[in-house]
């Protein structure tokens, strides 16, 4: 155990996953906690929808069209930011737009004053196929596909994923969620 203590002047600021003495403190353009209100607040990272989503907390600066489908693995936090994530996949065949593994864990807020913040495809796509954890406190989930098999939340046969809803809304054309595994949903 040791103690680090910095000099009055100065702050120690992460760096490159790195502790640095900086001059100041930084300013986080988000930050807040991962229920979208300011308990326990966490420092987000700005995420555009190229990338997989990891262990960390992400949040939207603009809108995001999304050119494949988002694999969600370890625990991630994803901020809507009162901005709108839409399925941009150019697939005609029906595809998956964001996948929770096994063990992975997605969490969703809005900490938009609006609440406008929300997921959405009008494509041959399922919004979510859950086999991990998904937890929304804000935003909206929208599958505007009119097919039955189109649906928002899918928890595949083998699946044994959970979904939370404390927040937001779950909306679709046809069938808002679809549980052909086991599932526990609260």
């Amino acid at each position: 155990k040791f103690t680090l203590v910095s000099p009055e002047d100065k702050t120690l600021v992460r760096q490159d996953n790195n502790l640095v003495l900086g001059v100041e403190a930084p300013e986080y353009d988000h930050y807040h906690g991962v229920d979208g209100t300011n308990g326990n607040p966490v420092v987000w990272t700005a995420w555009n929808g190229t990338t997989d989503l990891e262990n960390g907390a992400y949040y939207l600066t603009g809108n995001v069209e999304l050119a494949r489908g988002i694999t969600v693995s370890g625990d991630a936090h994803l901020c809507l930011n009162g901005f709108k994530i839409e399925d941009a996949v150019s697939e005609s065949d029906m595809h998956i737009v964001f996948r929770v593994v096994d063990e992975g864990s997605l969490t969703i807020c809005d900490c938009s004053g609006g609440k406008t913040g929300k997921v959405t495809t009008s494509k041959d796509a399922v919004l979510f196929e859950v086999n991990g954890d998904l937890t929304l406190y804000g935003g909206m989930l929208q599958n505007l596909n009119g097919q039955k098999e189109r649906v928002t939340l899918s928890f595949p046969a083998d699946s044994t994923g959970s979904f939370t809803m404390t927040g937001g809304t779950v909306t679709a054309a046809y069938h808002a969620m679809n549980v052909d595994g086991s599932a526990h949903i609260s």
